[in-house]
């Protein structure tokens, strides 16, 4: 019979007896000698040595030994995982990003014209046709060309003559507004859908974001790429910094909550602005550009000092939503949040982004949408698409809707006011169409057409526009001559009781119960009060004991 060792420490419990007395030291341990555990017990070694030696252990480390060969079904399995693996990487669905060359196609006839001049050259002439905007009645041309959806649209800065459009066919089209109407030039260098696009303050150059997780800096005249910025996530806006002397400065708001900013001259990271909860929709600067409001889809807003990573306004409140688009009127003391619970809210550009109360803007369908908001030059109007495919516009003073464009079959996201021709929007929508609308009836002139005579009254202070009419419903009762010259008036003898009502006849006789009224503007005195023919009248006929007249 085997014996095998065991130490088992004395148990040392406390005694109440008085008689017996605690040894000072414990009592040595004692062996136990327990058969035929020999072969299932290791032998008595340390605590750390039996675990580097026992293999079987859950503890021990990776098994150092031959590699073991694969059984037939395993080998099997591991081919078929490999042939997957490779399949999908070919399809350009594995982890590892592909590499897509960046080119350029020109549409047009030619680069340059006669005089040496490039194709981007606005003209010599362009000017404002009309200080006062317009809205666009109808919509006279479409641009196709995209196979998918259109994401965002930009005006060529200042002058319009040039519209550039990000497509969800990972394509970048840029289109003539004046003479063709036609593409000029396609630029094809990301792998995924374009998300967001941003010209530079003169139009030389633009920048573009993809959801393959690159942004690009674009020449718009050759169709170069100049320099490609990448954190390994998605961008979701790109803005460069307005200012004439900062140009090489890129802002992009990221899908992990951060904003980043690059240096385009040294292509390094030189700030980080990471205060966000959720991913970063949108970069606005206000301030003349000493700060950036930013908003996500965490529902608040943050303003930032530009250059400094802390925080100095947080706005958020439990009825906020998220905000996608935000717009700042041409005065730069408002800022225009396109809120996801269709409505847009008006904050001040101030120290203290309040959220102006007085103004809202309902009645379209936005929520599940980035829709845009834009201005009009003159700011008189806000406009904004939805999710119907419907452009609306809004008056800015009296936040009441005046127009309802049906543009799109599917949703309009983007939508621009052309920044010279006054009275031209571009929208486009998820339907790949690019859309025209004129405030002119045919929309061949440039020019805005001459306000009408109802339109020129309608300008002037306290008088509603004619537009507000059918506008909307209760709209208020337009107040002209022109149109108040149209009723017919009844005979004086014959007056209906309109005409009693405007002149005044329906009021009743004064009495202790129905004291006397003034009349409603005409002019002329209350009756029964001193000094007025009903007074007199009745004080004669008080001395000869008649009563009052009419009695």
């Amino acid at each position: 019979m085997d014996f095998h060792l065991i130490t088992k420490k004395a148990s040392i419990a406390p005694r109440t007896t008085r008689d017996i007395t605690i040894p000072a030291t414990p009592p040595p341990p004692t062996f136990l000698l327990l058969p035929s555990l020999a072969p299932t017990l290791p032998p008595l070694l340390p605590i750390d040595e039996w675990i580097v030696h026992n293999k079987q252990s859950p503890w021990a480390g990776r098994r150092e030994g031959p590699p073991v060969e694969l059984t037939d079904e395993q080998r099997q399995y591991a081919e078929a995982h490999a042939a997957k693996k490779a399949e999908k990487e070919a399809r350009g669905e594995g982890k590892e990003k592909t590499e897509v060359v960046a080119k350029s196609t020109f549409h047009g006839k030619e680069e340059k014209d006669y005089q040496g001049r490039s194709w981007i050259t606005p003209p010599k002439d362009a000017k404002a046709t009309n200080e006062r905007c317009y809205i666009p009645k109808r919509c006279v041309h479409e641009w196709v060309g995209h196979t998918k959806g259109v994401s965002a649209i930009r005006f060529f800065p200042k002058y319009g003559h040039l519209l550039l459009s990000a497509s969800m066919d990972c394509k970048i089209k840029i289109w003539d507004v004046l003479e063709s109407k036609t593409c000029m030039r396609t630029y094809m260098g990301h792998s995924k859908a374009v998300r967001d696009i941003s010209f530079s303050s003169d139009g030389s150059k633009f920048l573009s974001a993809g959801y393959d997780r690159n942004i690009q800096y674009w020449d718009t005249e050759t169709g170069q790429v100049i320099s490609t910025f990448s954190t390994g996530k998605v961008p979701y806006v790109v803005k460069l910094n307005p200012d004439e002397d900062k140009q090489h400065i890129l802002l992009a708001g990221m899908s992990d909550k951060k904003i980043v900013q690059w240096d385009m001259k040294s292509g390094q990271i030189t700030q980080e602005y990471d205060q966000h909860l959720g991913a970063v929709n949108t970069i606005t600067f206000v301030d003349n550009n000493r700060r950036f409001v930013t908003s996500s889809d965490d529902k608040s807003l943050r303003v930032w000092e530009f250059g400094i990573p802390v925080v100095i306004k947080y706005i958020s409140e439990p009825h906020m939503h998220s905000m996608p688009s935000i717009a700042v009127h041409p005065n730069s003391n408002w800022l225009a949040a396109q809120s996801l619970d269709n409505q847009i809210l008006i904050y001040s550009t101030k120290e203290r982004f309040q959220l102006n109360k007085k103004k809202r803007f309902a009645g379209h369908i936005v929520a599940g949408y980035a829709c845009q908001v834009s201005f009009s030059p003159d700011g008189r109007f806000v406009m904004s698409g939805d999710g119907e495919g419907s452009c609306w516009f809004w008056d800015w003073k009296s936040c009441r809707r005046f127009k309802t464009l049906k543009c799109h079959n599917g949703a309009c996201i983007g939508c621009e006011w052309h920044p010279l021709e006054t009275s031209k929007v571009a929208t486009c929508g998820w339907d790949g169409v690019i859309k025209y609308c004129p405030h002119g009836a045919d929309g061949g002139d440039s020019a805005a057409p001459a306000p009408s005579q109802a339109q020129e009254q309608a300008e002037k202070p306290g008088v509603e526009r004619p537009e507000t009419q059918a506008g909307y419903r209760g709209a208020p009762r337009v107040r002209h001559e022109a149109a108040r010259g149209k009723r017919q008036q009844p005979p004086e003898g014959r007056a209906t009781g309109g005409g009693r009502r405007r002149r005044g006849l329906h009021r009743p006789l004064p009495s202790k119960k129905h004291p006397g009224r003034r009349g409603e503007g005409d002019g002329r005195p209350p009756p029964w009060t001193a000094g007025s023919p009903n007074h007199r009248a009745s004080a004669a006929w008080r001395r000869q004991g008649r009563g009052k007249p009419g009695r």
